[in-house]
């Protein structure tokens, strides 16, 4: 099983509550907690054109912030990726 992601909200006295049916009880799983990036503006910056609007300075500090959340993602061990990632480079 790979990674699953879970969205929630904190609830009052500062408490997390996850449940997820994928893993069966008792068995050992890893949490990591990390708030969600509130954007307060309506632009959608996955268009390329919205993205190329902006200024050099901040498009670098997005595209930097989004390479940093896939180098975290990718380096998340995930068995399923890996497997059909993984193997021996064949050159003809």
């Amino acid at each position: 099983m790979g990674i699953v992601k879970i969205h929630t909200t904190v609830l009052p006295g500062h408490r997390i509550e996850l449940s997820s049916p994928e893993f069966p009880e008792g068995q050992a799983v890893e949490v990591v907690v990390r708030p969600r990036e509130v954007s307060t503006s309506t632009v959608d910056y996955t268009d390329p054109r919205e993205l190329l609007k902006l200024p050099i300075e901040e498009r670098r500090q997005f595209l930097e912030a989004a390479a940093e959340r896939m180098v975290e993602y990718y380096s998340q061990p995930d068995p399923e990726r890996d497997q059909w990632q993984g193997g021996d480079i064949i050159e003809y």
